[in-house]
């Protein structure tokens, strides 16, 4: 086990005060936040290192926080974003849009435990860099690529939450399930 991971996972069995200690020591922080700060800033950590109270969250564009909820009540995950690919974004996007409030826990947190990244991880962001360099040269976008794929999918899901009309893909089991337990709806 790497000294990283050792880290995460003393921080995960750990209390807030530890965690806060170990941002305020630099060697901790908000997930992902120097490359894609848009995803987590609506948490507003630094009000949530001090309170001890839950507080309400406005959603942005492209939020993406881990959420505790019932899933007999928020809408389904949409399949075609499984793994990389805006897939949490599209699912919190669609939350938002059916009208949920984001309340953030006074006293939770996930630790993420640092880990290679994967072929397909690596394949997003090459495709990802061709895309937007086609689009600062007003060229043609390739879109049948990872990055571009996803990138389609999510414009058009968004037209169609702003809509009202979004309605996520579900894999064959979850349709099964739903069909045949009663309890699963």
């Amino acid at each position: 086990m790497t000294e990283a991971a050792a880290n995460a996972d003393m921080m995960a069995r750990s209390s807030k005060a530890f965690l806060v200690h170990n941002v305020a020591k630099g060697s901790a922080g908000p997930f992902d936040s120097k490359r894609f700060a848009m995803g987590h800033n609506a948490t507003r950590f630094s009000k949530w290192y001090s309170t001890e109270t839950q507080y309400h969250v406005q959603y942005t564009y492209r939020y993406e926080p881990w959420i505790i909820t019932d899933r007999r009540a928020v809408p389904w995950h949409d399949v075609r974003f499984r793994g990389y690919g805006q897939n949490k974004i599209v699912h919190v996007a669609h939350v938002n849009a059916s009208g949920f409030n984001f309340v953030v826990h006074p006293r939770a947190f996930i630790v993420h435990r640092a880990h290679p990244q994967t072929a397909a991880r690596l394949q997003l962001i090459d495709d990802m860099k061709g895309y937007n360099q086609a689009v600062k040269m007003n060229k043609e976008a390739v879109t049948n690529t990872v990055y571009g794929h996803s990138k389609a999918l999510f414009d058009a899901a968004k037209v169609q939450m702003d809509s009202g009309s979004f309605d996520p893909v579900l894999d064959p089991g979850t349709l099964h399930c739903m069909k045949v337990l009663s309890w699963w709806k």
